[in-house]
C-alpha cells in the first residue's frame, strides 16, 4: 500500500491519484518507508528462533561447566585431627620406611590421617610459592576397593578454591618400584575423560618431585590397602 502524502489515505501500489483526495501520487517523492514491509518467510523466523535457542544452550552449558569446576568437594581426611603425639608417631613410621633397621617391623601400617599428615609435611603444604595456583592440601584416602583417593585442594588466583581428585590403584611391580594406575579423575564435580585423566595426574606429579619419596619407595616390597588403612611391607 502507498500512503497519500496529503491526506494519509492508503492506496494500492501503482495508483496515480489518491482514491480519497484525488491528489496525484508521485512515487519519486514518496520515501521507501511508506511501503509495507515484505512479510518475513516462516523459514527465516524458524532459523532465528533456532539460533537463539542454540545460543542459550551454549551459554547455559558454559555456566554449568565453570560452576562444576569450582563446586566444593567434600574432603574427609585432612590430617589436622591428629594430635602432636600422633603426628610424631606418623613421622617415625615414615622415617623407619626411609631407613629401616633390624628393629623395624616387617609391616608398617598407615592410617589415612597419618599418610595425609606425612605427605603434606613432606611436600611443605600449604604452598607459599608465587603463581596463580597455590596447592593448599593433598588429602589421601584408602578405599575399601583397595585403591587410593587423592584430593588436591588448590587456591586459584588467591580467591577461588579448586579440587582435583584422582582415584588410583597402587601396584608394586618389583621391590622398590611402586606404580599408581589412574582409574578415575575429576576437577571439581566434573569427571574427566580418558585423555584428560593424565593431565589431572600430572598436577600431582608436578607437586611431588621424584626425589621427595624416592628413598621411602625404595624400601617398599608390597602394599595392601583396606578401608582407611594402608599396610606397607618393608624391603630390607
Amino acid at each position: 500500500m502507498i500512503n497519500c502524502p496529503k491526506c494519509g489515505a492508503d492506496n494500492m501500489i501503482g495508483a496515480i491519484f489518491c482514491r480519497t483526495c484525488s491528489e496525484k501520487l508521485n512515487l519519486n517523492e514518496i520515501s521507501p518507508d511508506v511501503f509495507d514491509a515484505a512479510p518475513i518467510p516462516t523459514s527465516v523466523k524458524v532459523m532465528k528462533i533456532l539460533q537463539r535457542v542454540v545460543t542459550l544452550v551454549v551459554l547455559v552449558s558454559l555456566v554449568a561447566l565453570v560452576a562444576g569446576l569450582f563446586l566444593p568437594v567434600t574432603i574427609t581426611v585432612t590430617g589436622a585431627s591428629l594430635d602432636q603425639t600422633a603426628q610424631t608417631v606418623s613421622q617415625r613410621k615414615y622415617a623407619a620406611l626411609q631407613a629401616p633397621t633390624a628393629r623395624t617391623p616387617n609391616v608398617i601400617p598407615f592410617s589415612a590421617e597419618e599418610a595425609t599428615a606425612v605427605v603434606n609435611q613432606s611436600l611443605s603444604l600449604p604452598s607459599s610459592s608465587a603463581g596463580n595456583k597455590k596447592p593448599q592440601l593433598l588429602s589421601v584416602e584408602f578405599l575399601a576397593s583397595g585403591n587410593c583417593k587423592f584430593i588436591l585442594k588448590t587456591l586459584v588466583f588467591g580467591q577461588a578454591t579448586m579440587c582435583t581428585t584422582v582415584v588410583a590403584k597402587p601396584t608394586v611391580t618389583s621391590p622398590g618400584v611402586v606404580r599408581l594406575d589412574v582409574l578415575r579423575a575429576s576437577i571439581g564435580r566434573l569427571p574427566l575423560p580418558g585423555p584428560l585423566k593424565k593431565q589431572a595426574a600430572a598436577q600431582f606429579a608436578a607437586l611431588s618431585p621424584a626425589s621427595v619419596f624416592a628413598t621411602a619407595e625404595a624400601h617398599v616390597e608390597a602394599v595392601s590397602i583396606t578401608d582407611g588403612k594402608c599396610d606397607i611391607t618393608v624391603k630390607r
